[in-house]
Parts: structure tokens; sequence; C-alpha cells
């Protein structure tokens, strides 16, 4: 279970842990995309939480993160996020020399392609692709800043509409893609490819939609039901073609 640092209060942290730890779960912090200033204080002012927490590891989205959580003194496996790029044998191998327990299987690459990575890694099968991530904070721009978090959209010309996270904490916005990925019907074509886990990403969803959407993927992942249909706008990502 990941427990995204820019959204879950330090002061609850070994809350999540324990309620992961009670129920045998592995309880990991995700790291923020955009390592800056106010990244670092927020964490040194934070930092006796971090400790206490326990996390078993952390998700690791910037280059910056490894170094400062070594610094800090705390222990714990590091997941390299699918924005830190494996794309290919070396760059895996690169990403371990790093300090990577393990690594997030690019979301870029096809099924052929990631065929012939050589490192079991974690493979996305549910989530809203981050399109952009950007320090220019659309809340902002529109308004006086009041660092609240909010939900905005962007319209497209073709009305298709984009979700825009602002992650206050770290001061950054996310803009998602209008539909999820989802590998939903895809469970033979995925269990060939033997990846260590299975990652599904919530971003937008309402908690009945999380529930929802888990005991779908669990019933055809897990325990091998194939699963009707539950999203009307979903898309396959580069699952089954190339990003050339």
């Amino acid at each position: 279970v990941y427990v995204d640092a820019a959204h879950f209060e330090p002061q609850r942290w070994n809350h999540y842990v324990k309620a992961c730890h009670d129920r045998d779960k592995e309880c990991l912090l995700t790291m923020p995309h955009i390592f800056r200033m106010e990244a670092q204080r927020f964490f040194d002012r934070n930092l006796s939480y971090l400790q206490k927490a326990g996390f078993d590891g952390f998700l690791i989205r910037s280059m910056e993160e490894p170094g400062y959580l070594k610094k800090a003194g705390i222990p714990g496996k590091l997941v390299f996020d699918f924005g830190m790029y494996g794309m290919n044998r070396r760059a895996q191998k690169m990403l371990l020399d790093l300090g990577a327990d393990e690594i997030t299987w690019p979301v870029e690459l096809n099924s052929r392609e990631l065929e012939k990575l050589v490192i079991p890694g974690e493979l996305l099968v549910y989530g809203r692709l981050p399109m952009m991530v950007t320090a220019q904070c659309l809340h902002r721009g529109m308004k006086q800043c009041d660092h609240t978090p909010v939900l905005l959209n962007l319209k497209d010309r073709m009305g298709k509409e984009f979700p825009v996270k602002n992650h206050c904490t770290f001061c950054y916005n996310s803009i998602y893609n209008s539909a999820p990925l989802s590998l939903l019907g895809y469970s033979d074509a995925v269990g060939a490819l033997s990846p260590a886990s299975l990652r599904l990403q919530f971003t937008t969803e309402s908690a009945a939609e999380t529930d929802k959407i888990i005991q779908v993927f669990a019933d055809e992942f897990l325990n091998g039901k194939k699963a009707g249909a539950i999203l009307t706008d979903y898309t396959r990502g580069h699952f089954k073609r190339s990003i050339e």
C-alpha cells in the first residue's frame, strides 16, 4: 500500500503504517515528483514523524530523494517509479546502482518490449497517468494562492476533460489523462510477463469507486475470474502499441 506524502498528514503516518501491518500489508510512502526546497523543508520539518512512522519503503520519483533519505538515516526499500526510466537492461542496471531495490516498468513500453527486460518490476495495471507534472500551479495562476488542494479540469478542443490536482504540500500540479489506464481483461498477457507485482494507482476516484475497482481487479488478477467491463472510458496505454 502506497501512502502519498502530498495528501496524507505526517502526524498520522504511523497510524497508516500500523493499519497496513495489522493486515499483513507493507506500507510505503510515495515521494513527490518534484523535490525542491518546499519538499526538503517539509521533510525536515516532519523528520521526527518520518523516523517514527516505520514505513517499509519509499516510492522514489526524483533523483534527489534517495540521497535525502540516506542522509537523514531513514531505512526502507526504494521502489523507483515509472518516471525513473529503466527502458532497457543498461538503464535498469543504472537504477539498481543508484540504490533501487525494485523498479516500476516504464508505461511507455509495449508488451513485446516489456518481455525483453531482465529485471522483474512492478507493472501499473490501473490508474490515471500524469500527462504533465508542472511547478507552474494552475490554481495559483487563476486566483490568489490559498494553499488549498482542489481538483480542476482542463478541457481540450474536443471537449475532453483532463483532471488537474494541485499538490500544495510541495507546490506542483499533476495534469492527468482524461481516461485511466486499464489492463482489465489482459490478465493472461500480463501473467506471461511475470511482473514482480501489480499496481492500482488511485488519483481522482471516490472511496466507492476505489473499492469497486480493487475488487474487480483482484477477482481477475488474483482469483482468475474474468470480470465484466466496469469502465466506460479507459485506455490501454502503450501495452499493445509502441511509442514510435
